[in-house]
């Protein structure tokens, strides 16, 4: 694969920055001018990034007293205003979209501009929904519809049954408690029977929005509302029945990406299937976050189920191998996986790989020993292509904290495959054959194949053991 000069030095008459450089100039501009930025920075701290990836061409000495006369003249339009005079009449609708998001102009260069001027939303225009830049939402927010009105706990999980799941209505989760809003029988009269109260849960505003509607007309008898959680706490979480995965949910919505890929990305999101505390007890519900890890980091990463991608068998055992081991930082990996300039992959491998990604910050998310290493079998899926495509950007990037070490590793098949390790502190290395082809990466024989996979099956009989033990005991006490 060619060099992608990715990371080059700019001259005036040079080109834009690509590739990782660019990745990080943009992610500069999300956190000056996004209001919902966790990591907003001033002006003063974007101007010191900006000069360092464009060293030839940003002048920090060029700045507001020059830029923008509103400053030295306050009965003169700055020039994001002038621009905006007649801009409908261009007929470009990047440049109609981009004047009217830029914030006003500022005075200080240490002030942060969105949380203190904000920005002009301009909603009329119109253009594909399915290509359109959602917002990124933040890591912690999460959004509500609250039904109420419900007789028992039984008849509310059976009603949120019918809208989970990835769909276009799908919530990412559930919650059931007693109900607090007064209820009136059909006579008008105030009863003290105990009602219980749904909250279906979203990482999507839209969706919120759409079921929203459906279920204000739909069923209007439950008083269905909606509301936001900015900062929820542990015990909230505790009490969530989540579908999918929601560390997973939490840093794919944290992407701002064209809707059709956040929806392809959604519609794929891990199970989790860990009980909330109503339902099971602390020891009850480890094991289940035990059996949700094992299974992330050896099925769902490289997704090597009998459904999807399942191992290719060969009649004759491989030779001496030799690998190449790259290794980077997951937040640069993230970086990589979510810019705008892998063409070195078609859209379906991209998405796959995005996905790996959003599966690694989900694991080192979790707490104790996240450390692990997954084997990559030959299959027909797309990660032998992506794991040889990260393999050759880190060889290109020659970045501070990473490396490149070609033909390191030699050994049989059984005792090395094509691997993805992550460490503790959130180090990913791979180790692949880049001058091997991935169709022609050698194949288990069955034998090996189903020793490798007892080993896998081994790691996670502990877990299973002791979650029918647990749910035994469970039963005999009377829960659900």
């Amino acid at each position: 694969m060619a060099n992608r000069e990715l990371h080059r030095r700019y001259t005036p008459g040079g080109h834009l920055p690509t590739g990782q450089n660019r990745r990080f100039l943009q992610d500069a501009i999300v956190k000056l001018l996004d209001v919902d930025s966790p990591d907003s920075i001033t002006f003063a701290e974007f101007s010191s990034i900006a000069a360092s990836i464009l060293p030839n061409v940003w002048s920090t000495r060029r700045y507001e007293g020059n830029l923008h006369p509103r400053l030295l003249d306050p009965t003169k339009k700055a020039p994001w205003f002038r621009v905006r005079e007649g801009l409908h009449e261009c007929g470009h609708l990047g440049a109609i979209i981009a004047a009217f998001q830029v914030p006003p102009t500022w005075s200080n260069s240490d002030s942060r501009v969105a949380s203190t001027h904000g920005h002009v939303s301009f909603t009329n225009l119109t253009w594909s929904i399915r290509t359109a830049l959602e917002a990124p939402v933040k890591m912690s927010v999460w959004y509500l519809i609250a039904l109420h009105n419900f007789g028992d706990a039984s008849t509310a999980d059976n009603f949120a049954q019918d809208y989970k799941g990835r769909g276009a209505l799908g919530a990412v989760g559930w919650k059931i408690s007693r109900d607090r809003q007064p209820y009136k029988d059909e006579e008008g009269k105030s009863t003290k029977a105990p009602r219980f109260r749904l909250d279906l849960i979203f990482k999507s505003r839209r969706r919120r929005d759409d079921l929203l509607a459906a279920m204000s007309s739909q069923h209007p008898h439950l008083n269905p509302l909606s509301s936001q959680l900015d900062e929820p706490d542990v015990t909230w979480q505790q009490e969530v029945y989540f579908y999918v995965n929601p560390s997973y949910m939490a840093f794919l919505y944290a992407q701002s990406l064209p809707l059709n890929e956040r929806d392809a990305l959604h519609a794929v999101a891990p199970s989790y299937g860990v009980r909330p505390v109503q339902f099971a007890d602390s020891a009850e519900r480890l094991i289940e976050l035990k059996w949700v890890i094992h299974f992330l980091r050896h099925v769902e990463l490289f997704e090597s189920d009998q459904a999807r991608y399942p191992p290719l068998t060969s009649t004759v055992g491989a030779g001496p191998r030799s690998f190449d081991l790259a290794t980077c930082p997951l937040d640069m990996l993230v970086n990589i996986a979510f810019s705008a300039d892998n063409e070195g992959l078609s859209l379906p491998d991209l998405l796959c790989f995005r996905r790996m990604v959003l599966i690694l910050q989900a694991l080192l998310e979790f707490k104790g020993n996240n450390a692990f290493m997954a084997h990559l079998l030959p299959s027909r899926g797309p990660y032998a292509r992506i794991l040889r495509f990260i393999a050759d950007t880190v060889c290109d990037l020659r970045l501070p904290d990473t490396s490149f070490t070609p033909k390191e590793f030699r050994s049989g098949y059984t005792s090395r495959n094509e691997t993805l390790r992550l460490t503790k502190e959130g180090t990913v290395n791979i180790s692949v054959e880049l001058d091997v082809a991935p169709d022609e990466v050698p194949r288990p024989t069955q034998e090996l194949l189903e020793a490798h996979i007892a080993v896998i099956e081994n790691m996670g009989q502990e877990f299973v053991n002791l979650k029918a033990a647990a749910e035994k005991r469970h039963n005999r006490k009377g829960g659900r």
